[in-house]
């Protein structure tokens, strides 16, 4: 089993092109889509239709397996917002169920763990598993450079308590905590690991953040990332006027402890 995942999270604006081209180039292991592409596909046979059973999705892509919310369908009222992919060849050894109280059109949350123990032979010297966040464009946190004045962020990747560390900030890293055994224990408890993905779909300045707000961060580590569509005076340059539901926003935030690793300033719209 893999000592790293690398997750990537970023906005496609429905780019069918663009998601084929960042699947067939990512270093990801676990591919995190906001405004997926939705593309009419050839129809399904039917024994009653001689057209066909119309039938509508998104990049079918060999080397990865695509979660969407149940509900997506091929009507326009049922077209998902949100897709995970994750990596057939890091993330197979793991166990992945979804989170049915994170999952609507706009959320999709996923619990991955490992099946059993893991000895610490599978993990570097300090009993940390490292997981670490990439840009858009592939480069690694740690190649990110200063950013300057704070701009407004479209996107994010956070963490909650029990990843963050005093560095989470920058460089954008966030390591998956596991306590070291003692002396008699040759074992580490099994990795688990709660990945959230979300956009928050704004229509006529009318915010829709219920299935993130209605959500409840319970004990096991979580990360979250997407799209929330927010401006807010944690985040954006002074002279931006914040958004009316900031505040609800980052009250949820703040009591589910989940901590930012985006760098300050940094540019992710």
């Amino acid at each position: 089993m893999s000592e790293h995942l690398t997750i990537l999270s970023v906005n496609l604006r429905k780019s069918h092109k663009d998601l084929e081209t960042i699947l067939e180039t990512t270093l990801a292991d676990i591919l995190l889509v906001q405004e997926p592409s939705w593309v009419r596909l050839v129809p399904l046979r039917s024994d009653t239709d001689p057209l066909g059973v119309e039938t509508q999705g998104s990049v079918n892509h060999p080397k990865w397996n695509a979660l969407f919310p149940p509900l997506a369908g091929p009507t326009p009222d049922s077209r998902p917002l949100i897709t995970t992919f994750l990596r057939n060849s890091s993330t197979h050894s793991f166990i992945v169920s979804i989170l049915p109280s994170f999952s609507s059109l706009t959320s999709i949350g996923l619990n991955i763990s490992s099946p059993t123990p893991i000895s610490n032979s599978d993990h570097v010297s300090d009993g940390r598993m490292d997981l670490q966040t990439v840009s858009a464009i592939g480069s690694t946190t740690e190649d990110v450079g200063p950013l300057g004045p704070a701009r407004e962020t479209g996107g994010a990747i956070m963490v909650d308590g029990l990843l963050a560390t005093p560095s989470t900030y920058t460089p954008l890293r966030a390591p998956v905590i596991a306590p070291s055994p003692p002396p008699d224990m040759p074992d580490l408890s099994p990795f688990t690991l709660n990945i959230l993905n979300f956009y928050h779909h704004v229509v006529r300045h009318r915010p829709s953040l219920l299935p993130l707000l209605s959500f409840s961060i319970d004990d096991t580590p979580t990360l979250l990332g997407g799209d929330f569509n927010t401006h807010s005076p944690l985040w954006s340059p002074p002279d931006i006027p914040p958004s009316s539901w900031h505040d609800q926003l980052e009250e949820w935030l703040d009591a589910s402890g989940m901590v930012s690793t985006v760098p300050e300033g940094a540019i992710t719209h």
